[in-house]
């Protein structure tokens, strides 16, 4: 999991390389994030960046209990 603080968030990511950003104030990103953690587990994916991913899933969820979530505009 990466919050926009980490000054690391963005220094792999080659200057055309086309990126997608899910918030968490979007009602839609958690179940993105946890069905993203389930094909990486099925392709083979590393148990850490899976464990990431479903911590941020977990993350996301607790988040939107405690703040508003939408529809992205």
């Amino acid at each position: 999991m990466t919050l926009k603080s980490d000054p690391t968030i963005l220094t792999e990511i080659k200057e055309d390389e086309p990126i997608f950003i899910l918030r968490t104030q979007d009602v839609l990103a958690p179940l993105i994030v946890l069905e993203w953690s389930k094909r990486l587990h099925i392709a083979g994916g590393s148990p850490e960046k899976i464990h990431g991913a479903l911590e941020c899933y977990s993350a996301m969820i607790n988040w939107q209990k405690h703040n508003s979530c939408k529809i992205p505009d």
